[in-house]
């Protein structure tokens, strides 16, 4: 997934205006876990990456991109995603371990990379 490009389209758009929540996320997260519905993942990695404009972490991830952690099975990886929203006081890194976690979902539900991509971008500039 070209990560840079889409944080590069949200700081563009300014589509960080709402009030991007923690508590929101995992609410979603939760969402997304019942319903595993890649329509879904793609609008919470829209959330996300606002968020990451937000918490002023979106140069890390825009230069340094985010490589996949996939768990052994779904339950395992919303475990592990969980988990890092719980101890994200206690570890700096907690977002980009966070990121790392939620991109291996695409392969963890078996989500099209490039239909996620696609939608993304249109759903941006649409």
């Amino acid at each position: 997934m070209d990560m840079k490009r889409m944080i590069e389209t949200i700081e563009a758009t300014k589509a960080t205006e709402e009030e991007l929540s923690i508590a929101t996320l995992h609410q979603e997260l939760v969402k997304l876990y019942s319903q595993k519905n890649v329509v879904h993942y793609t609008e919470l990695l829209k959330y996300i990456l606002s968020l990451s404009v937000q918490l002023e972490l979106n140069l890390v991830l825009k230069y340094f991109g985010v490589r996949p952690v996939v768990a052994t099975d779904e339950r395992m990886q919303f475990q592990e995603i969980f988990k890092c929203l719980a101890n994200k006081e206690d570890n700096g890194e907690w977002f980009l371990n966070f990121i790392s976690l939620y991109v291996g979902l695409i392969i963890v539900l078996h989500f099209d990379e490039k239909e996620i991509e696609r939608s993304f971008f249109d759903a941006i500039s649409g």
